[in-house]
């Protein structure tokens, strides 16, 4: 593992770690993730790179915006996907989404149903309404311990995503077909 993989890693570690304790991210660590990723994305790719890092961190802004727009995801996790966009390049991000939410789906559903017989009535209740009514589902307002602490898959997703392109420093992504 490099230092760079390692840095990123212990980055969104600390990004999970603080949203499963307080249920928020902290603003200085995504800015100190997205800096520190586009210094990253120059140093490999030179002045290119920090269109491609932009580029990156705005794809993660724009595919988890709507949602917390919505109400149904909290703003430090659009900034984490967002921070993540340098380290991991376009599809990067774009699979880190896919499967951050596919695991925020699923710890959704497990707290869903170890919150008891209460939550699963209001769950249930409000997702016949949206379908019932051809609308999405709302976002109650919910105790601090029943949000779902979506940096925890996000930032499993990320690191997935990271091993699974190879080691940041010095190649580029197999997405993009070529290493260094």
């Amino acid at each position: 593992m490099t230092i760079s993989a390692l840095l990123f890693s212990l980055a969104v570690c600390a990004a999970a770690a603080a949203d499963l304790r307080f249920r928020r991210i902290p603003n200085w660590l995504n800015v100190a993730i997205l800096v520190v990723g586009l210094a990253f994305r120059v140093g490999v790719d030179g002045l290119a790179g920090l269109g491609v890092g932009l580029g990156a961190a705005a794809l993660g802004l724009a595919i988890l915006l709507p949602t917390f727009q919505a109400g149904w995801i909290g703003a430090g996790d659009v900034k984490l996907l967002a921070a993540t966009g340098p380290w991991l390049g376009f599809a990067g991000v774009l699979f880190t989404a896919l499967f951050g939410l596919a695991g925020g789906t699923i710890i959704a559903a497990v707290m869903t149903i170890i919150g008891g017989p209460t939550l699963r009535r209001e769950v249930v209740m409000n997702l016949k309404a949206a379908v019932l009514g051809h609308c999405l589902p709302t976002a109650p307002q919910r105790a601090k311990h029943q949000l779902v602490p979506l940096a925890v898959p996000l930032g499993a997703a990320a690191m997935g995503v990271l091993f699974y392109l190879g080691s940041l420093h010095g190649r580029r992504n197999r997405s993009q077909g070529w290493r260094r």
